[in-house]
């Protein structure tokens, strides 16, 4: 039985394309992350008698500073989400260039990619309905804020796939098992 592995790729010009951008959007989110923690924790606290004077002042009934948290915090998840997608992408680039992206870990990373895709899509709906709720209130608090939620079958095809490519997958490293136990 050989356990040898696959010779990485020499140079692929993709994957380090692929590497590079990720880790790009990886920051990107960090720090989004950051941002939106501070801006919950100014809501929370100095930033609450003036959010709330304006929610009064816009005609919106008290409990949309709450709304308004809620928002924050769902976003925040949001993001926190898309994070996990991307390292478990990242994880699959680097596997692929190591030469071995037909492993059971790479099945299990579609599989989990296609669950956060599914949890991101779904928190989507919420916050899509928390914005269409809060805008006009905004709109008359004078801030030039729309929030929207786009719905797309794009989505789910995404999410599908990712879950048909984690079969795919778990297929091809169990043939590839076989195959190994046989020469």
């Amino acid at each position: 039985m050989s356990t040898a592995t696959p010779p990485p790729f020499k140079r692929d010009l993709l994957l380090a394309a692929a590497k590079v951008l990720l880790a790009l959007l990886i920051g990107i989110l960090i720090f989004a992350m950051a941002m939106v923690g501070i801006g919950i924790g100014a809501v929370l606290s100095v930033g609450r008698p003036t959010l709330l004077a304006e929610i009064a002042a816009a005609g919106a009934p008290q409990y949309a500073y709450w709304v308004v948290i809620a928002l924050l915090l769902l976003v925040e998840g949001m993001l926190f989400l898309g994070l996990r997608f991307l390292m478990e992408l990242r994880r699959i680039v680097v596997s692929v260039e190591e030469g071995d992206p037909f492993r059971p870990a790479n099945a299990e990373r579609l599989a989990r990619m296609g669950w956060l895709a599914l949890a991101i899509w779904l928190a989507g709906i919420p916050v899509s309905l928390i914005g269409a709720w809060l805008t006009p209130y905004a709109v008359a608090a004078g801030e030039d804020v729309v929030i929207q939620g786009d719905f797309g079958v794009e989505s789910l095809f995404l999410i599908l796939t990712l879950f048909i490519l984690a079969r795919v997958f778990r297929q091809g490293a169990a043939m590839r098992d076989d195959l190994e136990g046989t020469v």
